[in-house]
């Protein structure tokens, strides 16, 4: 993340450029507030509105935070970010929209899920709450299962889902959605992302390095060691054994006995040493040994070989991406700072722009 222009003060970047010298208590400490900073309000008063979503304006230039994406199916994906905002496309990126059916709800909205076609989550900072029954076409404010913020939300199937956030905090539904109960998670440290790869087995990522993970469901969840204390903000999983996990100083883990062990990957030629302090906001390896993670300054890291071997790509923004989604092996879009949206049709080797969001 570069410097920003806010109130007519110029604000440096934190953290995104070279590493910072912390002891690791201070690094646990530091990488908690950079958490809290990165979600939460990014517009302090200064005699002008919050960038949220404003019905019936005309074409203009968007520039609201998003920090998540998803989709239904091929062709529709969905973004939330700052302010309340939703974005959308039915047509796979040629037209975006920024939807007006959520003006009013002014809390940022960190993660998105649908549980099948029609029925569909946003969640976000202390407890917002929000809910689409019509394939998101309008989403309205619901009541919410917690007061706790929640950075994470993952559906398995139509019917079974999760919650992750601060204060590990973890919720499940097993009737899609209506209800949530719940979970002890052992942990008091903020979770950000959750991963399942069925109904039984999942995995949960967040503050100090922490990693859980469940084999019935979330009945029990367990502390993994991963061997860093780095703040780790995605988790992504090929199958019950393979999975990835990114944060903070170019984190990058791998795990090949069900989440038991965890190994670093992204590191320098004979050291245990991250070769890069970039922050590693989301990942994606369903399609794995292909993988893709995206970050601070525009980073995306792109695999071929589960990991082996890491490659930065050139593309097209210095935007910081905190969102990921791809809807095959070969299409998938990340979502960033200044309503940045960028879309790969080969498997994340070349990327574009596809930032022209509309207003209704």
């Amino acid at each position: 993340m570069g410097a920003a222009t806010i109130c007519g003060k110029l604000i440096p970047p934190r953290g995104d450029g070279n590493p910072i010298a912390l002891a690791p208590g201070q690094r646990i400490l530091f990488d908690l507030f950079r958490f809290l900073f990165l979600f939460a309000a990014s517009w302090p008063s200064c005699g002008f509105a919050a960038p949220g979503i404003s019905p019936g304006d005309s074409l203009h230039t968007f520039t609201s935070s998003l920090y998540a994406i998803t989709s239904i199916g091929q062709k529709t994906l969905f973004a939330v970010g700052e302010s309340g905002t939703i974005v959308y496309t039915r047509d796979a990126g040629a037209h975006w929209l920024a939807s007006g059916s959520m003006s009013g709800v002014a809390s940022d909205r960190f993660a998105i899920a649908f549980a099948d076609t029609l029925h569909g989550y946003a969640v976000g900072r202390v407890g917002a709450f929000t809910k689409s029954a019509d394939g998101g076409k309008k989403w309205k404010p619901a009541k919410s299962p917690t007061k706790q913020s929640m950075s994470g939300i993952f559906f398995v199937d139509s019917s079974t889902g999760w919650i992750v956030g601060f204060d590990g905090l973890i919720l499940k539904t097993a009737d899609g959605g209506a209800t949530w109960k719940e979970q002890k998670s052992g942990t008091k440290r903020p979770l950000s992302s959750v991963f399942f790869v069925n109904p039984s087995d999942g995995f949960a990522v967040g503050g100090g390095g922490t990693i859980l993970r469940t084999r019935n469901g979330g009945t029990s969840w367990e502390t993994v060691t991963s061997g860093v204390t780095n703040f780790l903000y995605s988790v992504s999983c090929a199958n019950k054994t393979t999975g990835w996990g990114g944060g903070g100083y170019g984190s990058v883990l791998k795990t090949t006995d069900g989440g038991a062990t965890w190994e670093r990957q992204n590191v320098l030629p004979g050291t245990r040493v991250f070769q890069t302090a970039t922050y590693l906001y989301a990942a994606d390896f369903r399609y794995a040994p292909r993988g893709i993670i995206v970050g601070s300054e525009g980073a995306i890291l792109r695999t071929l070989s589960g990991g082996e071997q890491i490659d930065r790509l050139e593309v097209p923004t210095s935007d910081v991406l905190r969102g990921l989604r791809f809807v095959d092996a070969k299409r998938g879009w990340a979502v960033g700072g200044e309503g940045s949206i960028l879309f790969t049709a080969d498997g994340g080797e070349h990327w574009s722009i596809q930032s022209n969001i509309q207003f209704p």
